[in-house]
């Protein structure tokens, strides 16, 4: 964050950084690839994305289970419990931009791209 661009766009800070793989949020702060276009539909989306994060609280809930994990790395069900409130949340930030649409339980692109190249992990 010290050596990238940070601007205030009220209620969030936006940083760009061109080490950003994929745009990510976390707590107030989204950060954002150099090459992925604001202006384009599908940056548009993305940003839409990002900011349901940010409204739904979705780092505390992270954060919280990260540090139940951590006191309770044996047992497995808290490993996958973190995996599912991952991908829900996931859903929960694709759904929420487009509450109009036609298929209310289908997730959108962003929501399908991010699933399956993050769920091979």
């Amino acid at each position: 964050m010290r050596n990238n661009p940070v601007q205030y766009v009220k209620p969030y800070w936006f940083v760009v950084s061109e080490k950003v793989m994929s745009p990510f949020s976390f707590f107030r702060y989204i950060f954002w690839n150099r090459e992925t276009r604001l202006e384009s539909p599908e940056g548009q989306q993305i940003l839409q994305h990002e900011l349901a994060h940010l409204t739904e609280k979705h780092s505390i809930d992270k954060l919280l289970l990260e540090v139940i994990t951590a006191f309770c790395w044996i047992n497995p069900f808290f490993h996958l419990m973190k995996r599912e409130l991952a991908l829900i949340h996931e859903f929960i930030a694709d759904k929420k931009p487009r509450p109009m649409a036609r298929w209310p339980h289908t997730p959108g692109p962003y929501c399908r791209w991010r699933w399956v190249t993050h769920s091979s992990r």
